[in-house]
C-alpha cells in the first residue's frame, strides 16, 4: 500500500489488523516509503504505534478543519451541505447560496396548508404521489417521512439551523448522532422564507394536537 494510514487510522484498530496480517505470513511494504513493516521486534511494534497516531490525530484534524469551515458558511447564510427541496443552489462569487425554486414553493406552502386542515402525512404524500407532481426524488413517489422532514423544516419559516447532527467515528464506523442544540448554528434569514408565521403555526398547533392525543411513550404506553 501507499503509507499506514491507507489501511487504518484508528492506532489500536491498524496494529491489532497489522499484526494478523503478518502472522499469517503475509509481507507489507509501503511503496511511498520504500520499505516493509515488519513487527518482529518491540522497537518495530513502537515505530508502527507511533505512526499510526500520527495517522489518527491527522484524520481528527481534518475532520476538524472541514466542519469549522462547513460552520463558517453556516453562520455566514450560505449553503453548507446539499440541495434542499424547495431551493436552486446558486454560485456567487467563491460560495453557495440558495434561491426559492418558485414551483417547488408552491408545493411546500400546500403540504402546510393541508396538515393544518388535518391531514396526515400519509394522506398528503398519497395525495401528491396521485396527482404526478414531482417529488424531491425524480421518478419515485411521495414518502410520508419527506413530507414529515419539510413541515418541521425551519429552513421553510426563513431560519438556517446548522449543526444538529454530526458524524462521529465510534467501534471502528461512521455513526451520526445528535448534537445539543447549545450548540446549534442558527441564521435568521428571511429572504428564503416560503411558509409564513401564520401557516407555520397553524400546522404545528395542528401536530401538538394530535400529538397529545395519540402520544406513544418509549415503554409502549399510551
Amino acid at each position: 500500500m501507499s503509507e499506514e494510514s491507507r489501511l487504518g487510522r484508528e492506532s489500536i484498530e491498524t496494529g491489532w489488523t497489522l499484526k494478523k496480517i503478518t502472522d499469517a505470513g503475509v509481507r507489507v511494504f509501503y511503496y511511498l516509503e520504500d520499505r516493509e513493516r515488519t513487527l518482529g521486534s518491540s522497537m518495530d511494534k513502537v515505530m508502527m504505534h507511533l505512526s499510526s497516531f500520527a495517522a489518527e490525530m491527522e484524520r481528527e484534524k481534518a475532520v476538524q478543519r472541514t466542519r469549522d469551515a462547513m460552520r463558517r458558511k453556516a453562520e455566514r447564510g450560505h449553503v453548507a451541505g446539499g440541495r434542499v427541496y424547495g431551493y436552486d443552489n446558486q454560485r456567487v462569487g467563491d460560495h453557495i447560496e440558495r434561491g426559492i425554486h418558485p414551483a417547488q414553493a408552491d408545493v411546500i406552502q400546500r403540504i402546510f396548508r393541508e396538515i393544518a386542515a388535518g391531514r396526515g402525512f400519509t394522506r398528503v404524500a398519497k395525495g401528491l404521489t396521485a396527482e404526478g407532481v414531482p417529488s424531491p426524488h425524480p421518478g419515485r413517489g411521495w414518502a410520508a417521512t419527506a413530507v414529515r422532514e419539510m413541515v418541521f423544516r425551519e429552513l421553510y419559516r426563513g431560519r438556517q439551523v446548522y449543526g444538529k447532527a454530526r458524524w462521529e467515528r465510534r467501534g471502528g464506523t461512521k455513526r451520526k448522532i445528535q448534537v445539543p442544540e447549545a450548540e446549534w448554528s442558527i441564521v435568521e434569514t428571511p429572504a428564503l422564507q416560503i411558509v409564513d408565521a401564520t401557516l407555520w403555526q397553524a400546522a404545528h398547533r395542528r401536530l401538538d394536537r394530535t400529538r397529545a392525543i395519540y402520544l406513544h411513550r418509549t415503554n409502549g404506553k399510551l
